[in-house]
């Protein structure tokens, strides 16, 4: 059962195609690049004055959408674990009351916030140093990684592999952390894009801060091993579905606490307890793939797996 474990608070879900193989660990060919160097404004050093706010070169932010009466999300602080600066994103309150999910993206273009930057490498991770304080127990920080490409006969873009990290531990110093990214295909990405949250999508709140530093991609092994939902048990029906689904699996059925349902972009569509009998509704998503991930009392996911959306 342990064996069959992962830390939710490190790394845990990332998205998992149709392809059920195993790819097997492959070393890139050629001399390695500098993953530092090809994240934009990887720890955070540059900023940009827009008049009234400074944003970090390279992101786009929730600043840009903020009412200047309202306290900036995201801002440079001096406690870095190199360098001179660091970046901190903090759930505020909106005028009307709400409270403003911190959020940036990498890759920013602030003509037309476009995102994303050129990138055609297969990582193994995404490194780098994270301190997460939230106001209240509940809730979460999210840091996501995405690999994409073009596809010139769909005239679309398809993520080809994906990472993701979610901790709601309060920390009260800085920590290392590193994503395994997992892939779908075969195919060289031709994009980058990294996402960072402050607060979960459905409860954020207000004062929760997340710190972030020194981003880098580990690009020394790559093809890393695509996983099938089935390798863990948990079968899911029917499957599609737009109505509700049923978990069959009896470790869930006796330790299962929280499911998670992310779509294929990394956000978070479910957060909430679970209860098994009575299925998860997903009558409410559009159409669509989902992965869905169940964790016990600890936080530990115990058991993942996709299905399918369609009404």
């Amino acid at each position: 059962m342990k064996s069959l474990k992962m830390k939710v608070n490190s790394a845990k879900f990332v998205a998992e195609g149709a392809m059920k193989f195993l790819l097997a660990l492959a070393i890139v060919g050629g001399s390695i690049v500098n993953g530092f160097s090809q994240i934009p404004n990887a720890s955070f050093e540059n900023w940009t004055d827009n008049g009234s706010i400074e944003n970090p070169s390279g992101w786009f932010t929730e600043n840009v959408s903020v009412p200047q009466a309202v306290q900036v999300p995201i801002r440079a602080i001096t406690d870095a674990v190199e360098g001179a600066l660091a970046v901190q994103l903090e759930n505020t309150e909106a005028e009307d009351g709400s409270v403003i999910r911190a959020m940036m993206v990498s890759g920013s273009d602030e003509a037309n916030h476009t995102t994303g930057f050129a990138y055609n490498l297969r990582p193994a991770t995404l490194d780098g140093y994270i301190l997460f304080q939230p106001v209240e127990t509940g809730d979460s920080c999210y840091i996501i990684v995405e690999f994409s490409e073009y596809n010139p006969f769909t005239h679309s873009r398809e993520i080809i592999g994906q990472g993701l990290y979610r901790s709601a531990e309060p920390m009260n110093s800085w920590k290392s952390f590193s994503i395994p990214v997992m892939y779908t295909s075969t195919h060289l990405p031709d994009t980058a894009t990294i996402f960072c949250y402050a607060g979960s999508m459905l409860h954020p709140q207000k004062g929760s801060r997340l710190q972030l530093d020194h981003f880098m991609f580990n690009e020394v092994s790559t093809g890393v091993v695509i996983i099938d939902g089935d390798e863990l048990g948990l079968k899911v029906s029917p499957n599609p579905s737009g109505d509700v689904i049923y978990i069959s699996n009896e470790v869930v059925e006796k330790y299962g606490r929280m499911v998670y349902v992310y779509d294929t972009w990394g956000k978070t569509v479910i957060e909430q307890e679970l209860e098994y009998s009575k299925g998860i509704d997903v009558s409410q998503l559009e159409d669509g793939e989902y992965f869905l991930l169940i964790s016990d009392d600890s936080g530990e996911a115990i058991a993942k797996a996709s299905f399918i959306v369609k009404h």
